[in-house]
């Protein structure tokens, strides 16, 4: 089996009749709580039919009236202590997909307007090899030193490797070079959802406003993922091209992955490039960023393993006990 699909009113009879004590922040609260209003009105009894024809429910087996690895996707979406998303993105098509964690477990989700969707319980070391794709390899060796930026650098070096693509194709390939005015006009435009994050309280975002522009500039300088060229005019620099290769690469594609642990106060969040024949590790953290080139698809997967076993000791204490709501006339319980 692929995955279950229940529906709200299926979702609320199990939950009740099983007595799950539904976490606020689960994927099975946030699934029962878009729904609030169409949670009354459905018939218990009928709900059991429905189940049933899906294979999910047997009424008749006094032992086991409801699937086992129903049950274990259940309690797993009611405790969940974290959520992990991955989102790839290649070719300007893009997927997404969730994961719910309790200890060593961990579950694929998704919703609809109709459904929810869980996929079988499966442990962390089996399900940490299977996120990144087998072809997301590098044939290149590792030639990039690791290297940390703050945030606002990091994203004014990739509005720079914009800046580089859209001089060449303007010269017919025969420049790469910008102009200074040109990358921050551009960066204050193209980086204006940082506002977003910062009015929501996100630690170590500043406001586009509020970052020191030409302090980024000169470390990028310093550093020399950025070259000046003539007074005005910037060029990528040595130690960027490999990074600006990946990022410019018309195959690009990224992985980005985000952990939500309920109980901490930033996302552990970071983002796989592969392109021009390397793999780079884009790993966030408050106002900073770490750039590390990997060697193979190995050590991309032992960094997701070490990522959802942060997950597995994650905790969540306070539940709700779900009840049936008010039935209306006629309702079978």
């Amino acid at each position: 089996m692929t995955a279950y699909l229940l529906t709200r009113p299926e979702t609320w009879t199990l939950c009740t009749l099983l007595h799950l004590p539904v976490q606020p922040g689960s994927v099975l609260n946030d699934w029962l709580g878009e729904g609030e209003k169409s949670a009354s009105g459905f018939a218990i009894n009928d709900c059991l039919e429905t189940l049933a024809g899906k294979g999910y429910y047997h009424p008749t087996d006094d032992k086991q009236p409801i699937a086992a690895a129903l049950l274990s996707c259940l309690v797993l979406a009611s405790i969940d202590a974290a959520e992990t998303t991955v989102i790839i993105r290649r070719a300007g098509h893009s997927d997404l997909s969730r994961f719910a964690q309790a200890g060593d477990g961990v579950m694929q989700f998704g919703m609809d307007e109709e459904h929810l969707a869980l996929h079988p319980v499966k442990r962390l070391g089996e399900m940490a090899g299977g996120i990144l794709p087998a072809w997301f390899s590098c044939s290149r060796t590792k030639e990039h030193l690791p290297v940390e930026l703050p945030l606002g650098a990091f994203l004014l070096f990739k509005q720079a490797c914009a800046q580089s693509d859209l001089a060449a194709a303007d010269s017919d390939f025969s420049s790469v070079a910008f102009k200074t005015s040109d990358l921050l006009e551009e960066f204050t435009t193209k980086t204006v959802w940082m506002d977003i994050f910062n009015a929501e309280g996100v630690r170590g975002v500043p406001s586009v406003e509020q970052m020191p522009l030409k302090e980024y500039l000169d470390e990028l300088l310093s550093m020399g993922f950025l070259k000046q060229k003539v007074n005005g005019v910037l060029e990528i620099g040595k130690a960027g091209k490999l990074l600006a290769d990946v990022i410019s690469d018309a195959d690009l594609c990224t992985l980005s992955i985000s952990q939500h642990i309920w109980e901490g106060d930033f996302p552990e969040t970071a983002s796989f490039l592969q392109g021009a024949g390397r793999l780079f590790l884009i790993n966030m953290k408050p106002g900073e960023v770490s750039i590390q080139q990997l060697s193979n698809l190995k050590a991309g997967n032992l960094w997701i393993e070490k990522l959802l076993a942060k997950g597995a000791a994650a905790h969540y204490d306070s539940y709700i006990i779900p009840s049936v709501p008010n039935p209306p006339e006629g309702m079978n319980i």
